[in-house]
């Protein structure tokens, strides 16, 4: 078998695909802050004469409340990449599967109710399923209602059953 012609519920590729995407955001995106921080600070500090402690202490702390407003920018626009690449395909993805699985499983109960099962079986598939969140109510209700008529069915044929005996024990 080809590992092309596996289909997989959740597109690994194009996940894989974004997270290296991201990754390449990431990697420029702190380039370019770095290198907007180590700037900063080279201008800041070439050509200054400082003739106190205190002097270099302020360019240090305008560098330092800098880089931290920077940084924190950075984190910012990852987030929101992150976000917008990875996290919101995802959604989407666990969405649609949790739709499938929901309209799967409300396709089989449907189709139970149509499967000649002895009416035991079927009475305990009915509260099983009735305990089951992701079916819809029409598949439960369908399910339900086979199983009364199979019962109704049972009932009558065993009425007939019995009249007919008894109308043979008349003869």
């Amino acid at each position: 078998m080809d590992l092309n012609s596996i289909v997989l519920a959740v597109d690994l590729d194009g996940l894989i695909e974004s997270g290296n995407a991201l990754w390449v955001f990431i990697g420029t995106l702190g380039t370019g802050t770095v290198i907007s921080v180590l700037t900063f600070i080279k201008t800041s500090v070439s050509g200054k004469k400082f003739s106190k402690v205190s002097d270099f202490a302020v360019v240090a702390d305008q560098s330092m409340k800098f880089a931290k407003k920077e940084m924190l920018k950075a984190k910012e626009e990852i987030v929101i990449e992150t976000k917008k690449t990875i996290v919101e395909p995802m959604q989407q993805q666990v969405t649609a599967l949790v739709s499938d699985n929901a309209q799967l499983a409300s396709i089989v109960v449907s189709l139970l109710s149509y499967v000649q099962l002895p009416l035991e079986v079927k009475k305990e598939t009915v509260k099983v399923i009735s305990t089951l969140g992701h079916i819809t109510d029409e598949a439960k209700a369908l399910l339900e209602a086979s199983a009364k008529y199979q019962e109704y069915q049972e009932t009558l044929e065993t009425k007939q059953n019995t009249q007919l005996n008894d109308d043979i024990d008349k003869i």
